[in-house]
């Protein structure tokens, strides 16, 4: 589950703002709204949260952001420097158009808890950071940093926690790619939960963001279309099914989505 997405110096917000689902002590609408987390220090979490504003004010740069971070986790391996630089889109006035773009997220994966954080600019990966909660205490799996001094990056040493071939990992990070990403492709049995998630359990429902395609195959999945319909009832929108309805002609374009209502 998602406790909180942050985001600083991307388009139009120059400031750190964080996205977050953790609540306040009042217990009022816990028993229908809420999910217990098992932690101390989140013990609560909101099923659901609304971003509202005037034009203009944010909505869909947030939204950006988080389309932005997940492409990077799962193919900043793959991306060309053109592509990488492309994801780069810093606020524009004054000095934070030279600033990395930096972004932070906070998930409970089956009782584990993962604060993972990244920084970067048009060239390159500035830093990359894992904590993980087990107990009440982090375990710093994996941080690098770039130094403008000696043009390299610093690698604190790996938490003991951490196993497999990380010194291989790390000389196959290039330096505009995640290490998490390629750990993770390289077969780290531990880093597999952590992308999976982003890759399976972030979804966008949004002109620009949407690739319908794919969303129409994964209906297949009961269990799939079983969550989409109950986000539609989450949000008063009331379909009963949800069905594929393979194109008529071979070049007639993607699956078109019918609801019966």
């Amino acid at each position: 589950m998602l406790i909180a997405f942050k985001l600083q110096n991307f388009r139009s917000f120059c400031n750190e703002q964080s996205f977050s689902f953790s609540t306040s002590a009042d217990r009022a609408h816990e028993m229908t709204n809420l999910m217990r987390t098992g932690m101390k220090a989140i013990p609560r979490v909101s099923k659901a949260a609304i971003v509202f504003g005037a034009n203009a004010s944010g909505k869909t740069n947030l939204l950006n952001a988080l389309s932005t971070f997940r492409d990077l986790i799962l193919h900043s391996t793959a991306l060309s420097d053109v592509q990488f630089s492309e994801r780069y889109t810093p606020f524009k006035f004054g000095h934070a158009a030279h600033r990395p773009t930096d972004f932070e997220i906070d998930l409970l994966l089956d009782r584990v808890r993962y604060r993972y954080s990244l920084s970067y600019d048009a060239q390159r990966i500035r830093a990359e950071r894992l904590l993980v909660y087990r107990t009440g205490k982090s375990q710093r799996w994996f941080e690098r940093r770039y130094d403008d001094a000696t043009q390299r990056d610093e690698w604190t040493p790996f938490s003991p926690n951490f196993n497999g071939p990380r010194e291989m990992w790390r000389k196959a990070t290039r330096q505009n790619a995640l290490f998490l990403t390629t750990a993770a492709q390289l077969n780290s049995e531990q880093l597999a939960p952590l992308l999976q998630w982003v890759e399976r359990c972030v979804e966008f429902v949004y002109p620009g963001l949407t690739d319908f395609g794919r969303i129409a195959g994964q209906l297949h999945d009961e269990r799939f279309k079983r969550r989409v319909l109950d986000l539609l009832k989450a949000v008063d929108i009331h379909v009963d099914d949800v069905r594929v309805v393979e194109p008529l002609l071979p070049d007639a374009g993607a699956a078109r989505m019918s609801a019966a209502r």
